[in-house]
């Protein structure tokens, strides 16, 4: 398959995805690259995260580019923004906290963008080039569903030493 193809089938695929999340109720779309070597983003809102159910968060889903047809790898990332305004937040007593969950984490990590104030977890996973079809649609679907589980497990802990409700060192007796 050249280049062409399997950008095609990888967008089919993000297309396939939006259409199920859309199907199960969860709202999602398509953001369309606004620059020539950005890849389309697969957007999705996800409503009742954390232990309380009441934390909201955006996810995007995507493939990083292909640098070369001869690398026999293709990279999909899933990064869920659970924060996006980090004024006033404790970033030594944050940075700690989520040095202790990843440690504990089997993948994927938790972030923080100081630039732009967004505390995120991602999960980038290695997917072989010649993967396509429903193959590629059931290993993408377990890159962002395990995202999506990591994430909404931990993330009240973050969200409480952000707002200055919970310490580092509470978060590493829990753990």
């Amino acid at each position: 398959m050249n280049k062409e193809e399997i950008l095609k089938d990888r967008r089919e695929l993000l297309d396939r995805m939006c259409e199920a999340l859309n199907d199960e109720l969860i709202a999602a779309m398509i953001r369309e690259p606004e620059a020539e070597n950005e890849p389309p983003i697969l957007r999705i809102v996800l409503d009742d995260m954390g232990y309380e159910g009441d934390a909201q968060a955006l996810g995007e889903c995507f493939f990083l580019p292909i640098p070369d047809e001869e690398i026999p790898v293709q990279h999909f990332s899933s990064v869920i923004t659970i924060a996006d305004d980090l004024k006033g937040a404790n970033f030594a007593d944050l940075f700690e906290a989520m040095s202790y969950i990843n440690y504990a984490l089997p993948c994927g990590n938790y972030a923080i963008d100081k630039d732009r104030q967004f505390l995120s977890f991602m999960i980038t996973a290695p997917l072989p080039m010649e993967l396509s079809g429903d193959d590629l649609y059931k290993e993408i679907d377990a890159v962002i569903g395990n995202s999506i589980a990591l994430c909404d497990v931990h993330m009240d802990m973050l969200l409480k030493v952000m707002d200055g409700k919970m310490t580092a060192e509470e978060v590493k007796e829990l753990l």
